[in-house]
C-alpha cells in the first residue's frame, strides 16, 4: 500500500487542500529549536554569498517547541529570480524525500532568508521580507522566517512571525551535537 503525505507545502503549492491555519496536530509554540542537519544548510550557503539566498525550513512541533530537523534552499540561484520564491519540483520533491525517510510529522513549517554579504539580516530587512511574504500566505503565528547570518564572525539566527498583524521575535536556540 502507497501513502501519499500532503505536507502543507504540496496544499500550497499545489492546491490540493485549504490550507490549515493552526499546524495539523493543533499545537502552539513559545519558541525554536534548529537541529544540527539544518544548521548544516545555514553554513553551507553563507560559504557561498553573494546574492540573497532563502530556503524552506522543516520540522515538528513538541510540547512548545517547534524543532527545526530540515532546511534547504528553494532550487538552484538560475531557477529563482526573487528570495521568497523557489522551484516547486525541487520544494516538492525536497519535503516527499524527507517525509519518505524521516516520517510523514515533518512538516513545511516555514523560510529563512540570508543577505548576499552572509551578515545577519537587519530587523528592516527581516521585516521587509516577513510583510512581503505573509501577502503571499507565507507566514503567519504559525510559520515562520528565520534571519540567518553571521554576527561577530558567529552563525546567529533570528526568528520572526506575525501575530495578530504584528511581527514578533522568536526566541531560537541552535542545537550542536
Amino acid at each position: 500500500m502507497i501513502t501519499i503525505m500532503t505536507s502543507r507545502l504540496h496544499r500550497y503549492l499545489l492546491g490540493a487542500l485549504p490550507l490549515p491555519s493552526i499546524p495539523p496536530h493543533g499545537a502552539a509554540f513559545t519558541s525554536a529549536t534548529i537541529e544540527p542537519a539544518a544548521l548544516s544548510t545555514f553554513r553551507s550557503q553563507l560559504d557561498t554569498p553573494g546574492w540573497w539566498t532563502m530556503g524552506n525550513l522543516f520540522g515538528h512541533i513538541a510540547d512548545d517547541v517547534l524543532h527545526i530537523t530540515h532546511a534547504s534552499i528553494g532550487g538552484y540561484p538560475v531557477w529563482r529570480p526573487l528570495p521568497l520564491t523557489g522551484d516547486d519540483h525541487y520544494q516538492l520533491g525536497y519535503i516527499d524525500a524527507l517525509q519518505s525517510t524521516v516520517g510523514p510529522h515533518i512538516d513545511w513549517t516555514g523560510h529563512w532568508i540570508t543577505r548576499p554579504d552572509a551578515q545577519l539580516p537587519t530587523i528592516a530587512d527581516s521585516s521587509h521580507w516577513l510583510q512581503a511574504g505573509a501577502g503571499q500566505g507565507l507566514f503567519s503565528a504559525v510559520h515562520v522566517l528565520f534571519a540567518v547570518g553571521f554576527f561577530d564572525h558567529r552563525l546567529e539566527v533570528e526568528g520572526y512571525r506575525i501575530v495578530d498583524g504584528r511581527i514578533e521575535m522568536l526566541p531560537v536556540q541552535l542545537s550542536v551535537d
